[in-house]
């Protein structure tokens, strides 16, 4: 619960500082120079779950965005349980309407996520690691909110490989399988 703080804490105080920082210059020079957003993905919320973006533009049709996310505590279902769930996603954001980041896009991306499963049926119930790998491309569109906020929402699907370390006697060790993705984020710019 310390880390999801501590991450709050965080994304607060850049979003004031940025804002200090913007406040200082005139209102037309900040229309031009405010190519960075930091933005939250409100529906994992529930979940206990934290992921924040940072969204960089690079041109007037294009940007890059790091995504980063982590579960907090445990959850499951029937006999498996699943913990320390983190993961990463960057992407590439093209343009097709409007100029970034406001606009349709589409998004190749790549994401890394592990986590740890426990199965209570195992004698002694043992812990594995679960790694994961995936590529695809989603779609979405992102609406600028006044000067200074955005929200956007998107999906799509991808391929995603996963690997453990569970022994080979209690089934397969990886594999490979279709996905989706789907997220709605509310930003700041700066």
């Amino acid at each position: 619960m310390k880390r999801y703080y501590l991450a709050l804490a965080l994304l607060i105080y850049s979003l004031m500082y940025s804002y200090s920082q913007d406040n200082s210059h005139t209102r037309d020079e900040t229309k031009n120079t405010r190519k960075n957003l930091i933005k939250l993905n409100y529906l994992v919320l529930p979940a206990k779950a934290v992921n924040l973006s940072y969204e960089r533009v690079l041109g007037n049709y294009l940007s890059f965005q790091f995504q980063g996310y982590y579960v907090f505590g445990t959850f499951g279902y029937f006999d498996v349980s699943y913990s320390n769930w983190y993961g990463i996603t960057p992407e590439i954001r093209v343009y097709i309407t409007g100029k970034a980041p406001k606009g349709l896009f589409v998004a190749p991306y790549y994401n890394f996520h592990q986590n740890y499963q426990r199965i209570s049926r195992d004698y002694p119930p043992m812990r594995y690691r679960y790694n994961l790998n995936a590529a695809g491309l989603c779609a979405g569109y992102q609406w600028k909110l006044g000067g200074h906020f955005t929200i956007d929402l998107y999906g799509g699907g991808g391929i995603q490989h996963w690997a453990t370390n569970r022994p080979t006697d209690l089934g397969s060790v990886s594999g490979t399988e279709r996905i989706l993705r789907f997220g709605s984020t509310f930003g700041f710019r700066f």
